[in-house]
């Protein structure tokens, strides 16, 4: 899943076409990288502050590593730098630093939610610690281990019925 942080900066390279594939379905950048288990906005914001050509390198991989990617003699390294050209520049993108994560979660109008939150944590792992050891209980000690003994009780000596008789 995508932060909420990245929006719609990266749909130009995202959504751009690179070909048909081999059942000549329409092929864009987002449906490489999600058919490679990349989670597109992520991987559009890391190319975006890599360097041009090592982004364009991991592209033109990405692609020809795709299994139903493009025909085998297409050359995916000039159109992986014509896909890169789409990205916005590392100035355009307005992510925040990890810093001003911070800050936003540290203000004070944060700072009763997040202790009930880790208040309701730990309760829980509190139960479910008294649950765990509930379930899986205590060896009994030596002394008061019961042992199974057979049964030495015996059904008492019953005449059958006598069917027809009087």
């Amino acid at each position: 899943m995508a932060p909420s942080f990245l929006g719609t900066e990266f749909n130009r390279f995202l959504f751009a076409s690179i070909s048909e594939d081999r059942n000549e379905r329409q092929l864009s950048v987002v449906s490489v990288l999600a058919r490679m288990n990349l989670d597109p906005w992520l991987e559009a914001a890391q190319l975006s502050q890599s360097p041009k050509d090592i982004a364009a390198r991991r592209l033109a991989g990405l692609i020809a590593a795709l299994p139903d990617g493009p025909p085998a003699h297409a050359n995916p390294g000039p159109n992986a730098m014509r896909l890169i050209a789409l990205l916005p520049s590392r100035d355009d993108l307005a992510i925040p630093s990890s810093e001003a994560l911070l800050a936003v979660v540290a203000a004070p109008k944060y700072r009763g939610a997040i202790l009930l939150m880790m208040m309701m944590m730990m309760m829980m792992f509190f139960v479910l610690g008294i649950l765990f050891f509930a379930a899986n209980g205590h060896a009994p000690e030596k002394g008061n281990v019961v042992q199974d003994q057979p049964s030495t009780v015996t059904a008492p000596a019953v005449p059958p019925p006598s069917y027809g008789q009087r």
